[in-house]
């Protein structure tokens, strides 16, 4: 009669000897008891454990080993070499949120980090997945990241690879962005496709510089470089560098040009401030609001987000004046929260 196998042996590839375990994809030597020693969790069995093992495999695995199973209450951070003098070894509740805040507070203000950076969307993406991957995580070496930019690195060029070569099918658009500053003025070349977005060229002169011969010199030698072609349509978010393009199109009859929309969008609300006198007092009231908000300093700001749940106000951006627009909408949105922290406020001073 034959034995039958090990159900553990589902966790793991059997190599003759040695085997790989599926869930953290380590490789050992040994047998089912080392297999089941290594999902345990439990140290000091002569065998690394497995930091990934779901609950449910670890709990049979410490039954099957006779070893009794018990989860941990609390998690122990160890980040060696950051903190500067301060101790960033410490043990922190995981249903703890207020501590987890605290130490994001103080993450922020030991660093200078910008609200841009952490409401950037990359910044969230990687804390969900640092809380997805569980207590165990360790922030790469850097060896390791220095492996990891380079692996990025490829993974762009890859997908910008991706996006030129289907220009032959789809052809695409030609974005230019134009900032005049005081001194200076920027032009940003982008193309657009279904496959993605990518950034092209960058050019600047000096604010008398910003002529028709200039701009016709950047588009054109775009065009000429991608194939005139493979350009569907030219989309310019400045009205003056729309009036320059229209005349050095006429060789390009085919392309299609048109001003941004959303430049479009932010040009009507600058009208509306400046010409209507109810609208430009409301948006005045909202810096008022914000501007006191600030000056409270972080206990209001503390409480603020409290009585809103957590929630943010939109800030407004320098380059884009409808994001004044963003601040007043979200100001109304938690305009009965504010007003019951009028007693609030009055008790901090």
């Amino acid at each position: 009669m034959t034995k039958k196998r090990d159900r553990f042996w589902e966790y793991v590839e059997d190599l003759k000897g040695r085997f790989k375990c599926n869930i953290c994809q380590k490789e050992f030597a040994g047998g089912i008891s080392r297999i089941k020693s290594h999902l345990s969790g439990k140290k000091g069995r002569d065998i690394e454990i497995c930091l990934k093992v779901p609950d449910n495999v670890q709990v049979e695995a410490c039954q099957a080993i006779g070893s009794p199973y018990k989860k941990a209450k609390n998690i122990a951070v160890s980040i060696s070499g950051i903190g500067g003098g301060i101790n960033s070894t410490s043990t922190t509740s995981m249903n703890d949120k207020d501590a987890v805040n605290k130490r994001f507070i103080k993450f922020i203000l030991l660093n200078n980090i910008s609200e841009d950076v952490i409401r950037s969307q990359a910044f969230i993406d990687f804390v969900k997945g640092v809380s997805q991957f569980g207590p165990n995580y360790e922030l790469p070496n850097l060896v390791h990241q220095a492996k990891l930019v380079l692996d990025y690195d490829r993974e762009i060029l890859q997908y910008v690879r991706n996006a030129k070569e289907s220009w032959v099918v789809t052809g695409c658009t030609l974005m230019v962005d134009i900032e005049n500053g005081d001194e200076h003025s920027y032009v940003n070349v982008f193309s657009y496709c279904p496959k993605g977005v990518v950034f092209l060229k960058s050019s600047v002169t000096s604010r008398d510089g910003m002529t028709w011969i200039y701009l016709k010199d950047i588009v054109s030698s775009t065009i000429d470089e991608i194939g005139v072609d493979k350009v569907l349509q030219l989309i310019v978010d400045n009205d003056e560098g729309f009036e320059l393009t229209a005349y050095m199109l006429l060789e390009y009859s085919q392309v299609y040009i048109t001003r941004c929309a959303i430049h479009g969008i932010q040009s009507l609300l600058m009208d509306l401030f400046s010409k209507v006198d109810w609208f430009r007092r409301i948006t005045m009231a909202r810096k008022m609001i914000l501007s006191y908000i600030h000056k409270r300093g972080i206990n209001l700001s503390f409480q603020i987000q409290k009585h809103t749940k957590y929630k943010k106000f939109e800030h407004p951006c320098l380059a884009r004046f409808a994001s004044n627009f963003l601040l007043l909408h979200s100001i109304l949105e938690f305009e009965t929260e504010l007003k019951d922290l009028q007693l609030l406020d009055a008790s901090l001073d």
